[in-house]
């Protein structure tokens, strides 16, 4: 069952549930940033805060399955070809953002608003650690995982956790959840 609340997120009970494995580093980035994990201001400057990050990780799935929602999820294959351009330029962009980090905290420039996330170095594969001990199921098809997360959904007619657009214009009859729209905590 997927039911909308009152203040316009989204309630998972009783369903299955395929999880976009390529939005979810930035999904708990931001929960640990926000404090909804350990109720603690969470400081990634340095990075490498990779217990509050396993535990968040631990406490979103063990909230999904006390809700009896049962997630898989899908990760981008290892060498997906097609992906290579998207990779060249995330990696520009974690260079460019890098330069900005390295200038903003040497004092050269003051708009904090301009600072992105770049995920510290171990940070997915302690994403994948958690899921393993959290025995959630993970898998990774050959190549984008797009293809695999939308036919898995159809197949089990469940909804796509995601934070990416392009599952909106796809036909899925449990639909879309952009993970902005569920509470971490509930």
């Amino acid at each position: 069952e997927v039911s909308k609340s009152w203040d316009g997120n989204f309630k998972l009970q009783d369903t299955r549930v395929v999880i976009d494995g390529g939005s979810l580093t930035y999904y708990f980035l931001d929960a640990c940033r926000s404090g909804l994990s350990s109720g603690h201001e969470y400081y990634d400057r340095c990075g490498g805060q990779y217990a509050d990050i396993y535990n968040t990780v631990c406490s979103f799935f063990n909230e999904l399955k006390e809700h009896r929602v049962h997630p898989l999820v899908v990760m981008d294959g290892i060498g997906a070809e097609e992906k290579r351009d998207t990779v060249i330029e995330r990696f520009k962009s974690s260079v460019e953002t890098a330069e900005v980090l390295s200038e903003y905290f040497a004092g050269q420039r003051g708009a904090k608003e301009t600072l992105k996330t770049i995920p510290a170095l171990w940070t997915k594969l302690v994403l994948v650690e958690a899921l393993i001990d959290c025995d959630v199921a993970v898998v990774r098809p050959d190549g984008e995982a797009d293809d695999a997360i939308a036919a898995l959904a159809r197949h089990y007619r469940c909804p796509i956790l995601t934070n990416d657009s392009d599952f909106f214009v796809c036909d899925l009859p449990g639909g879309v959840v952009h993970f902005s729209k569920i509470d971490p905590k509930h």
